[in-house]
């Protein structure tokens, strides 16, 4: 955004003394953005944006006149590392717009420096050297140093309303997966000392679908660890996993068949009518000895999670039907069950593997075998899951991507994401686009 806002400044016509310059075009970018950093700055209550790493080019169209000699060429000028530097400076703000406090970005000050000696300047057409010279030390001592004035006076109400025009065009929300969405408000003015900064954020993630749902208890108090330089950490509570549980839920992650052909037929020996007959007494004399067996399981509603240190647990209901030649022969309702997950973030994708899945409850709902021991049962189904384990990894093994541009100006450079006892701790390193 702030290249974009430069390149397009119109610069006007230098005139000096012979001739002048026009069609000034800029062609500018920053050639790595890890060479642009943010320092917090107490004295404006903002940061200080810095970068030693812009390149490109500087076209223009040159008239000058020595003596008898007129000059019409067309200059390039293109730039060593280091050539071009920039700084600006930006206060942090809220606004209101439509009832909706939003942060504000303020551009108070803009500095576009030349390194002269790390130019060069080429000029289409025959030019002779003395004039050369002359047009040379002009572009050095005159042209650039007018661009740059140009810039440094232009630029910053420019930016500032491409940067405030992308915050109000989100209204404080951004999508994070699916329908599952993030409203932050900014109630207070940033409070900024020359080593962090403070933002009293009013943030909710929730699903769209829905709306949202006001949590019935507070969130603990936060513990922040902050590793490095213009890190950001948010430490969160169990209702932002519980939202992407809710995502999970409806994309049928936790709606899947078990059958002889799951894991590559490791299962096939497990579900028959004989092998099922000492768990589920009178289903092999109901439909025969050595009869294929499928099981069901199908999540009632999304789990509701805990967290543990590196993990996140789960707790959930649902149902499980044995089928029998196309006949639910038993149907049982798993009222208590524990997973826990070992979330990891890689690339902007969420990845959770399940590390254990335990039942703890259930209940028969119907049986066309009669009676069924449940004690037994359970028992039966706690290592039937630990061998549909890896299946359900390798069946969610693609990961939820995650968006790296949020609100039109920041791009998240580097995230993780950790378990603690009771929350969850995403942190990040921004920068501005």
């Amino acid at each position: 955004m702030m290249m974009r806002t430069i390149n397009t400044v119109p610069i006007p016509r230098v005139e000096f003394d012979g001739g002048h310059v026009e069609n000034i075009n800029l062609d500018l970018y920053v050639e790595h953005n890890d060479s642009i950093s943010l320092a917090f700055s107490e004295a404006a209550n903002g940061g200080i944006l810095t970068t030693k790493d812009v390149n490109g080019m500087v076209s223009c169209s040159v008239k000058y006149k020595m003596l008898f000699i007129t000059i019409n060429a067309d200059a390039k000028i293109t730039f060593d590392q280091g050539a071009i530097t920039m700084k600006a400076t930006l206060p942090l703000h809220t606004q209101v717009v439509k009832d909706r406090h939003l942060l504000r970005v303020d551009v108070s000050d803009f500095d576009l420096q030349f390194d002269t000696s790390k130019i060069h300047i080429d000029l289409s057409g025959s030019v002779l050297a003395d004039v050369l010279d002359k047009i040379i030390f002009l572009f050095k001592n005159v042209v650039l140093k007018a661009i740059s004035s140009v810039i440094d006076s232009e630029v910053p109400p420019a930016l500032q309303s491409a940067i405030n025009d992308e915050i109000i065009a989100t209204n404080g929300f951004a999508p994070i997966y699916d329908n599952i969405a993030l409203d932050v408000q900014i109630p207070a003015d940033p409070i900024v000392t020359n080593d962090a900064i403070q933002l009293y954020v009013n943030g909710t993630i929730f699903d769209e679908k829905v709306g949202y749902k006001v949590p019935g208890t507070g969130i603990a108090n936060l513990q922040l660890d902050l590793t490095q330089k213009n890190q950001m950490v948010v430490d969160a509570s169990q209702y932002t996993v519980d939202s992407l549980l809710s995502v999970i839920q409806e994309k049928g992650y936790f709606r899947f068949t078990l059958d002889g052909d799951t894991f590559d037929g490791v299962a096939k020996d497990y579900l028959t009518t004989t092998v099922l007959d000492g768990f589920l007494p009178g289903i092999a004399a109901k439909y025969g000895q050595d009869v294929p067996v499928a099981m069901t399981f199908n999540s009632k509603v999304a789990p509701n999670s805990f967290f543990t240190t590196d993990q996140v647990g789960a707790k959930l209901t649902a149902t499980i039907d044995f089928i029998v030649k196309g006949e639910k022969a038993v149907s049982l309702t798993v009222n208590e069950a524990d997973a826990t997950v070992k979330p990891a973030l890689a690339n902007f994708t969420l990845f959770m593997d399940i590390v254990q899945f335990t039942v703890k409850a259930i209940s028969i709902d119907q049986s066309l075998i009669g009676d069924v021991n449940t004690t037994e049962l359970k028992v039966f189904l706690n290592v039937l899951f630990r061998l549909a384990i890896p299946v359900v990894n390798q069946f969610m093994a693609g990961g939820l991507a995650l968006p790296t541009e949020y609100f039109g100006v920041l791009v998240v450079k580097q995230a993780e994401f950790h378990a603690k006892q009771g929350f969850i701790e995403m942190s990040f390193v921004p920068e501005f686009i």
